[in-house]
């Protein structure tokens, strides 16, 4: 459709302007920026700064580009592989295997290097290929795993229990030294230390703490006496034997699943595949595999089929065809007498409200001559209980007004002859019906 805004332009014209030549007529307008097309035309969306374009995880994980931390985003790559920049033209940068070929390899070279890099503090420090120099000077008595001490006497004198509970320490001198000389008094040096060990808990590094008890007296050397169960004969090198019990040794234990799995899958030559189903210790021919399927014994197909009966059981029942009581036979002698419960239960009394669930027929229902035969009023949607509820006269004469004619001395006559045996003058739908049959057949002389 062409606008007139189009229209009114110079040399804008559309091709639906079929008379460019004439100019339109009234006022025009500029509405090049309204209407449907420029709603639904969307403008370019603005693309992020640079400085913080950056920072973006899509430029950063951009594809087909390497993952530059945002923080080298502004640096300047240098040109050629590796920033290397020929000084020369014509010279062509080292290689990647001539960099990591920097190693020496011949003894010329490398003491060449060594002399290089003695200036540096760091090779006299840690030199290469062994640890660290220190400066510590450690005496030549002293090996790696501490002084050289022989193995007997390692085994008088234990370093770890002298290092634990060392004895024969400067104190113990002192208070030696002092009691033999006997000038142990208030003011001696073991008399103030004892009195802080009691008041304080002062002890001495190393001191082991003594209670004061009297051995001499209970025949007791606490320096050689050994608590505990003692071997009958003394088990020496426990330690070593520990340590170095699978070395020499003869016994060759290996699992039970590797000899089980080596006895089933070696074949012996003269003899068939050993697949455990046969010579097994403990296995015989009527052994069964796997694990039973029912924890308790229970019926087989065939035990369902066939029974599991005695022979007691399957013989004839000692009653069968004739009374094992006294008195009493298979026939009854009441002709009239019927067995079993009956299946309409008159002798109950029918609930006032029935259940759903109550399947049972209390002798209110009707019968079949009720179903095959029904009446006109069953037709009508009129219940049985209508006709057997008791009434008032006036009810029944608004309900059977018209079978007399609406002649009330002849509606009175039935109702008297219906209710001939009763005190009260009330009477059911179909007593009275019964009755004005009865008087019918009576005028016409039946």
């Amino acid at each position: 459709m062409t606008g007139a805004s189009q229209l009114g332009k110079k040399g804008t014209f559309t091709l639906n302007d079929t008379s460019p030549h004439i100019r339109p007529a009234g006022k025009t307008n500029d509405v090049s920026n309204e209407g449907a097309q420029f709603c639904l035309s969307m403008g370019e969306r603005p693309s992020t700064p640079p400085e913080i374009k950056k920072y973006r995880q899509s430029t950063i994980h951009e594809p087909g580009k390497i993952v530059k931390h945002y923080g080298l985003a502004d640096d300047v790559v240098k040109d050629g592989p590796f920033g290397y920049v020929a000084n020369t033209i014509g010279e062509r940068p080292e290689s990647v295997h001539q960099v990591m070929k920097s190693y020496p390899t011949s003894d010329l070279m490398r003491w060449e290097r060594e002399q290089r890099e003695q200036v540096y503090e760091s090779a006299k420090r840690d030199p290469l290929g062994k640890s660290m120099v220190r400066g510590h000077i450690i005496p030549e008595s002293i090996s790696t795993f501490g002084s050289k001490i022989d193995a007997k006497f390692k085994d008088k004198n234990p370093e770890a229990k002298s290092l634990i509970y060392p004895v024969g320490t400067e104190l113990d001198e002192n208070t030696a030294a002092t009691a033999a000389e006997g000038t142990e008094g208030e003011g001696s040096e073991s008399n103030l230390h004892d009195l802080y060990v009691r008041t304080h808990g002062n002890y001495a590094p190393g001191e082991q703490r003594r209670r004061g008890y009297n051995w001499d007296a209970a025949g007791f050397k606490p320096d050689a006496h050994v608590f505990g169960i003692t071997e009958k004969q003394p088990y020496h090198n426990g330690v070593a034997k520990a340590l170095t019990q699978n070395i020499e040794q003869n016994t060759k234990l290996i699992p039970r699943a590797v000899s089980d799995f080596k006895l089933a899958n070696t074949q012996t030559l003269g003899q068939s595949k050993n697949l455990g189903q046969r010579n097994r210790v403990g296995v015989g021919s009527d052994h069964i595999f796997g694990v039973p399927s029912r924890r308790v014994e229970e019926w087989g197909v065939q035990q369902l089929i066939c029974g599991d009966y005695s022979m007691d059981d399957q013989n004839p029942d000692p009653d069968l065809g004739k009374s094992l009581r006294s008195g009493f036979r298979n026939e009854s002698k009441d002709a009239d007498r019927v067995f079993g419960a009956p299946s309409i239960r008159t002798d109950l009394n029918a609930p006032k409200v029935k259940s759903v669930a109550d399947n049972q027929n209390y002798g209110n229902e009707l019968g079949a001559f009720s179903l095959i035969y029904p009446s006109d009023a069953m037709n009508g949607g009129i219940e049985e209980e209508e006709y057997l509820c008791l009434r008032e006269p006036e009810e029944l004469f608004e309900l059977f007004g018209q079978c007399v004619q609406g002649d009330q001395e002849k509606f009175n006559t039935v109702v008297d002859y219906a209710t001939r045996d009763s005190n009260a003058r009330l009477c059911s739908a179909a007593l009275f019906l019964k009755a004005k049959r009865e008087l019918e057949m009576h005028s016409m002389g039946f």
